[in-house]
Parts: structure tokens; C-alpha cells; sequence
């Protein structure tokens, strides 16, 4: 009954008819309680009150439908904007990967060696760094002040390096391109991951639990400048940790309200993990030295 109501609502010309019915009852009803008396009377003003209570009480649940009604298209509208980043990156990078990567297959056919001005799995890490970081923001709860950083496994079994990052100022983070032992004392958070072989993706939602976690120089200086974090690990088929997806959004900025929110922001970003491990394969297989 519920249901065929709100669906009757949501029909203008049935507002208008229910509308028109509450009015003319009310109208009719007050306009008599002066004519009656007694018990008559008394009728009349209850209906009166009901017509008029029921004109107001439809007016609040018409403008309750009409503003859910339109918080739906809004957020529709702002995921299918999103859908549309995706699709178009994730179609102009496969395009130009596959040129680049083509060029290198040319090289190795042709000259049996690879050219050192080439496509690199750290290129394409950045570029998909970029492209998350536009929908991130396109999905941003409230404000869209955030930074994305890509670490991953060096050959060295205790080694991992950040070779892409992005955020508005393009800030550099301290870590970028250096060299790091995941088995350093002072080890951030992210090495301590790679340490652990975390197969499941990290999530905090305050920036009380941000700061719980994370490992800071100046602890004093930088405590409070995450609100919120999401950390991916990107996983080979031999369930070995190969890199990390760090998604930070800065004080101010809430990127998920609660945890069923950022996993579906994790499962949006599958596909992006996916890839990420796929440009690292990649580059692994063409710079192999096959045995004879």
C-alpha cells in the first residue's frame, strides 16, 4: 500500500486532484461551521482540521519525496560522471600503452635490445594515478583536497620504491623515487604493508585513526594533516605484495561517511589495481634476459 502511494505521488495530476479534494473539503467544512451548531458543528470543525492538516502534512511529504527525489539524480548524474572518467582514461591509456609497448616490441625485433627512451611501468603507474585521482575527487563526500601515491617491489627482495604521485600543488613526497628497506627501523606505514604481505585493502575514516597508524617524522607538525586514507595492495597471482595504492584525502576533506561507502570506492578502483600490476609484468617480461 505504501508503495502504490508513493508511486501515486509522485504523478502530478494526482497532487493536484488530492490537493483540490483536501482544499474543497476544507473550504466546505469551514464555511458551514457557522451555519451549524451542536454536534454538527463540532463535525464540521474536525473535518475542517483534518482537510487542513492532511493539505499540510501532503505539502511536507511531496517536498520530501521531490528533495530525495532529486539528491537520487544528483548522485546518479555524479556517478555516471565518474563512469565516464574511467572509461575515457582507461581508454586513451590502454591506446597509448599499446603504442608504446609496441614500439619497445619493435626495438627488441629488430635491434634485439630495448631502448632507454622507452615506455616504463612507472610512466603508467603515473598515469593511472592521475586518472584515480580525478574520480577520487569526482567522489569526494565533501571538499576534494587529495593525494595519490604508487609505491612498489623493487627485484630486491627488501626494497620498494614510490614512482608515482599526484595532488593539487604537486607536492613531492619526501619518499619519492628513493630507495627504501622495508626492514628499516624508521620504516613508514606503507613499508611495514609490503613487511607484512597485507593482502586487504586498509581503510581509516577519522583523522584520530589516521594518526594512530601512520609513522611520522615530527609527529607534533603532522598529526592531524590526513582526515581519512585508503591503502590498496596490489597482489601477483603468487599472492606476493607488488605495490601499493595510497589514496589520502587532507584535513578537510571526507572522501567516504562509513565503511560501506569506501569499499565500494575499493571495488570502482579493481580494475585501475589491475592494471597497475599488468604495466608492471609487463615491463618485467621485456626487460628479462630469457635463459639458452
Amino acid at each position: 500500500m505504501k508503495k502504490i502511494f508513493k508511486k501515486l505521488i509522485q504523478k502530478k495530476a494526482f497532487r493536484i486532484l488530492i490537493t483540490a479534494a483536501l482544499a474543497i473539503i476544507g473550504a466546505i467544512s469551514g464555511g458551514v461551521i457557522s451555519i451549524f451548531d451542536g454536534q454538527n458543528r463540532v463535525i464540521a470543525i474536525v473535518v475542517c482540521c483534518i482537510a487542513t492538516g492532511g493539505n499540510v502534512l501532503l505539502s511536507a511529504v511531496i517536498a520530501t519525496i521531490d528533495r530525495n527525489e532529486r539528491i537520487a539524480h544528483e548522485e546518479a548524474a555524479k556517478k555516471m560522471d565518474v563512469y565516464r572518467t574511467l572509461f575515457e582514461g582507461l581508454s586513451n591509456e590502454f591506446q597509448n600503452t599499446a603504442e608504446q609497448i609496441n614500439k619497445i616490441a619493435n626495438d627488441i625485433i629488430k635491434k634485439g635490445t630495448v631502448s632507454g627512451e622507452r615506455w616504463t611501468s612507472d610512466g603508467g603507474a603515473q598515469a593511472i594515478c592521475t586518472l584515480i585521482f580525478k574520480m577520487v575527487r569526482d567522489l569526494c563526500v565533501d571538499g576534494d583536497d587529495i593525494e595519490i601515491i604508487y609505491t612498489k617491489k623493487l627485484e630486491s627482495n627488501n626494497e620498494i620504491q614510490t614512482v608515482a604521485f599526484i595532488n593539487d600543488e604537486m607536492e613531492c613526497p619526501r619518499c619519492f623515487m628513493k630507495r627504501r628497506n622495508i626492514n628499516a627501523p624508521d620504516a613508514y606505514y606503507d613499508a611495514k604493508m609490503f613487511l607484512s604481505g597485507e593482502s586487504k585493502a586498509v581503510f581509516k575514516l577519522s583523522s584520530q585513526e589516521v594518526d594512530k597508524s601512520m609513522v611520522y617524522i615530527d609527529r607534533e607538525k603532522e598529526s592531524g594533516k590526513y582526515e581519512q586514507y585508503l591503502l590498496i595492495p596490489i597482489m601477483c597471482n603468487k599472492n606476493k605484495m607488488v605495490g601499493l595504492l595510497e589514496i589520502f584525502a587532507r584535513k578537510g576533506t571526507i572522501i567516504a561517511n562509513n565503511k560501506e561507502e569506501m569499499k565500494k570506492i575499493r571495488k570502482l578502483l579493481k580494475i585501475m589495481c589491475s592494471l597497475l600490476l599488468l604495466f608492471q609484468k609487463t615491463e618485467k617480461a621485456f626487460m628479462a634476459t630469457p635463459k639458452v
